[in-house]
């Protein structure tokens, strides 16, 4: 699948795991993570986490075992912007009923 965004980053999800609900995030930086990575839902684990998460404006320490999930931070279209936004109608236009 090619890239249409240029990526600036990711984000870690991190949710409860008896309850499932969102608590916050904790930002990693480009580079650190591999392109081939999986992301998403399908990057869902159990894992242990000591590190400082955010939810809004607030910070919090986030320590134990939480699900997380890898979510990337998409900036500013690569290539052709005409191209890509001719392409999305035609996409839209084509799910209608």
């Amino acid at each position: 699948m090619e890239r249409i965004f240029e990526n600036v980053g990711y984000h870690l999800e991190v949710m409860h795991p008896v309850t499932k609900k969102y608590l916050g995030h904790i930002k990693i930086e480009d580079g650190i993570v591999p392109e081939d990575a999986p992301t998403g839902y399908y990057s869902r684990k159990l894992e242990k986490l000591n590190h400082i998460a955010q939810r809004g404006t607030k910070q919090f320490i986030l320590q134990g075992e939480f699900i997380t999930e890898l979510i990337p931070l998409c900036g500013k279209i690569i290539g052709d912007k005409m191209k890509v936004l001719e392409r999305s109608q035609e996409w839209r236009n084509q799910n209608r009923f």
